[in-house]
């Protein structure tokens, strides 16, 4: 046996290195089709404290792969919710911008009611900011506003371009003193 002191100081410098290596970005030109590739993303879901051999949570880290900071997650509750939400520690991590799956939790077995519930406030908050968007046109700029319409994100660079629009949404609205201006910046992201 050896003091742990050492040890815990030599791994803190190991650990620091491999957090400064840069992230796979999803926009680089690799298929992610594979298991190969889709390893090289960066995970949102990681250090669960899962049971060993846990069936469940590699899934999970998975997900948070491929679809990464657009993730919504309605949580039932059971193993799940003890490795995913044991706050003040939580699985669920962001990306380098602060960006992280969404996650919450249902303490009912009705997960499935949960989650249509979130997806119909998502589909909601979507349908308003896209009226507000039409509405406020001429204040955002007609170019800008047409463009964050009718923007294709099917793909990385069509999500990448769409939050670059968004950026300039909110510089556009940032002294905007008006209510519509506020709810728009209160739904942009």
């Amino acid at each position: 046996m050896e003091d742990q002191l050492p040890l815990r100081e030599e791994g803190r410098k190991h650990w620091a290195f491999f957090e400064s290596l840069p992230e796979t970005p999803h926009n680089n030109g690799l298929k992610f089709n594979n298991v190969k590739n889709v390893q090289l993303l960066e995970p949102l879901f990681e250090f669960s404290g899962a049971c060993a051999g846990c069936g469940e949570t590699p899934y999970l880290k998975l997900v948070s792969q491929l679809f990464g900071d657009r993730s919504i997650v309605a949580n039932a509750t059971g193993c799940s919710s003890i490795y995913g939400g044991n706050l003040p520690t939580t699985p669920w991590s962001t990306n380098e911008v602060g960006r992280g799956p969404a996650w919450s939790n249902s303490l009912f077995e009705d997960n499935a009611e949960f989650g249509l519930g979130m997806r119909i406030t998502l589909d909601k908050q979507v349908e308003y900011a896209r009226e507000l968007v039409t509405r406020m046109r001429d204040l955002i700029g007609n170019d800008l506003a047409t463009d964050l319409l009718n923007a294709d994100q099917r793909d990385e660079a069509g999500i990448d371009a769409q939050r670059n629009r968004v950026v300039a949404l909110k510089d556009a609205l940032a002294d905007v003193d008006d209510p519509a201006a506020r709810d728009l910046l209160s739904l942009a992201d």
